[in-house]
């Protein structure tokens, strides 16, 4: 495939002015287009979070802003097309709003852009990624990354001289109390009957592909 034909899509972008946390404006936006261009990307998906297509009047609402942009676009004689999509926060009734339409998969396909919690891993995304794929459905997930372990806050920090002056407490970084790993053997006549072995570590997992 040459240059001439090739074709580069933006599936994940929050390209639509004031509609989320994308670009305030309309020239902000058609300014990250043409940096798109440049950068050889020939259409972007635009998929604000849904939550804020919620918000913001549901799907009508979102589709008028993408023939906004796709207008000024077509009036700038730009070479990129733009698609409707949303970054889809996970939920139980994903599957449920997947088929009434009221969330939209990529470009009318079937893949759904899904976002994750950033801390958890939910005890419902197991089963609501099921009803996804038996709707007929494939997830992407918006990243490959694990969700960040909570960052302690700094109510936790101790009172009075412990705490350090970023606020955090001394005793969050003091490294656990160490504990013997073994049990003192019971002796029976001058001698242990069984070997004991030492104790396997605990690890606290938040995500489960670990």
């Amino acid at each position: 495939m040459t240059a001439a034909n090739r074709t580069l899509w933006d599936t994940h972008s929050h390209i639509l002015p004031d509609f989320d946390d994308g670009p305030e404006t309309t020239e902000e936006a058609l300014a990250m287009i043409q940096l798109s261009i440049e950068r050889g990307v020939t259409g972007i998906v635009a998929t604000p979070h849904s939550l804020s297509v919620d918000d913001r009047g549901g799907i009508p609402a979102l589709k008028l802003r993408v023939r906004q942009i796709s207008a000024l676009i077509d009036q700038r004689e730009l070479p990129l097309e733009l698609a409707t999509g949303m970054e889809i926060r996970l939920f139980p009734d994903a599957a449920d709003r997947l088929n009434s339409g009221t969330y939209l998969p990529l470009n009318g396909t079937r893949i759904p852009l899904i976002e994750f919690d950033y801390t958890q891993w939910a005890t419902f995304y197991d089963n609501a990624l099921f009803n996804i794929a038996l709707a007929g459905f494939t997830p992407l997930p918006k990243s490959a990354s694990s969700p960040r372990t909570p960052t302690p806050r700094t109510t936790r920090a101790s009172p009075g001289p412990q705490a350090s002056p970023s606020g955090w407490s001394r005793w969050w970084a003091k490294p656990p109390r160490k504990r013997s790993s073994t049990k003192t053997p019971h002796v029976v006549g001058g001698h242990t009957p069984n070997a004991v072995e030492p104790a396997p570590k605990q690890r606290r997992r938040f995500w489960p592909f670990n």
